[in-house]
């Protein structure tokens, strides 16, 4: 069966069609923000394309699944490469790309498949969250970033049910990933703390953000 087109395809040429409608001030925090976006979907479509290679039972049989999970990850990409093309480069772009791929170089370094899936089922989990912040903040006011978050929460949903499934299929005990998310959570708010100035100025409240973060929980 064809893969349906993904709605972000339409978005990424909506988005590239004209300039984003912001204040000069939310297009400058949000060029901030969206580097650590990209560098997520890049590690994501690294991941989810090793798992669609992996030999054991259960990933050949989620291998379709896996595929396309990676082929939404790609189009993710495509879509904040293709905004923050159209955003002024923050000052601290090298230092935002460094912390980012340390962060997801630490989340790859699992001493198991089983507790690799579940940090991605969390931090999935996570981006959804911060997909519903985006999606509701000021720079929404533009509906193409309305849309594109709305679109990768709800791609995100399913990521995680996959990563989950995949989690305790390969064995990992509950209590077990019940600490990798703790441990993720609080990875990632370390990370996004250093860019709180920047989440404020899109229009998101950061501590709600964290907060709301660190109580989420994959059930």
């Amino acid at each position: 069966m064809q893969r349906k087109q993904s709605p972000i395809v339409d978005l990424c040429v909506q988005i590239a069609s004209r300039p984003i409608e912001l204040k000069e001030r939310q297009q400058s925090a949000l060029g901030s923000v969206i580097p650590l976006l990209i560098c997520g979907e890049q590690s994501a479509i690294t991941v989810f394309n090793d798992a669609s290679q992996h030999g054991s039972p259960v990933a050949r049989s989620l291998h379709h699944v896996f595929s396309s999970i990676e082929a939404d990850e790609i189009v993710h990409e495509a879509a904040w490469q293709t905004l923050f093309a159209q955003l002024p480069d923050p000052q601290n772009l090298r230092q935002l790309k460094r912390r980012a791929a340390l962060f997801f170089a630490r989340l790859g370094r699992s001493p198991s498949i089983a507790e690799h899936f579940a940090q991605i089922a969390h931090l999935d989990s996570a981006v959804g969250t911060i997909m519903w912040h985006l999606e509701r903040s000021d720079v929404a006011r533009d509906k193409r970033i309305a849309d594109l978050a709305r679109e990768v929460k709800q791609d995100e949903a399913r990521h995680v049910a996959v990563s989950r499934h995949y989690a305790f299929a390969a064995g990992i005990e509950r209590a077990r990933y019940a600490d990798l998310g703790e441990k993720v959570r609080s990875s990632l708010i370390a990370l996004l703390t250093p860019n709180a100035d920047a989440i404020e100025g899109i229009g998101i409240d950061p501590a709600a953000l964290f907060k709301r973060i660190d109580k989420k929980e994959c059930r």
